[in-house]
């Protein structure tokens, strides 16, 4: 614990009520920002990622939450932390629930930013299908992945590991 500081949730609340709209919006972007950078990428090929993702889950919680969200003027690394966070409560701590919340709060963000067709909305879109089959939703999960694949092949070469990826999905539904 001497390498960590904690701040009374009062103390918090008391300075974020004092805060200008400009000033709160650069504390949410630097909050989210810095929780954004620290979340590991490599959660699905590095189980040490794991104890950290464990630690930084509140704080991503945090700064993924509905205020930071309206002050912050950065939807693409609320995007990014919150499908990083989708995938380690989806995949390793099996929250299915929260995962599709964290999936659909991306994907409604991308969607916005980028339009409905963009790359980074079609790997929303798969991540979003992967949960719906977890939880059952076999028609979701097929319409998420085809809606997925149908971006892919639109802006990447055809034998892209994303598009390789998608169809896999798409054939273990078939199985």
């Amino acid at each position: 614990m001497d390498d960590q500081l904690a701040v009374h949730r009062l103390v918090q609340a008391v300075r974020r009520d004092r805060m200008t709209d400009d000033t709160r919006t650069i504390w949410a972007d630097a909050a989210l920002g810095f929780v954004n950078a620290l979340f590991p990428r490599d959660i699905l090929t590095n189980p040490e990622a794991w104890p950290v993702c464990d630690a930084l889950t509140p704080h991503a919680l945090t700064v993924s939450g509905a205020e930071v969200e309206a002050a912050s003027a950065e939807p693409e690394q609320m995007a990014a932390l919150l499908n990083q966070l989708g995938l380690y409560v989806h995949l390793v701590l099996a929250n299915l629930n929260g995962a599709r919340a964290s999936y659909e709060r991306a994907l409604a963000i991308n969607e916005a930013a980028f339009g409905p067709d963009h790359p980074r909305v079609a790997t929303g879109v798969n991540n979003l299908g992967s949960v719906l089959e977890s939880l059952g939703d076999l028609d979701g999960a097929r319409a998420s992945y085809e809606r997925a694949l149908a971006i892919f092949i639109r802006f990447l070469p055809p034998d892209h590991p994303d598009i390789r990826i998608v169809r896999g999905n798409l054939e273990s539904l078939q199985n």
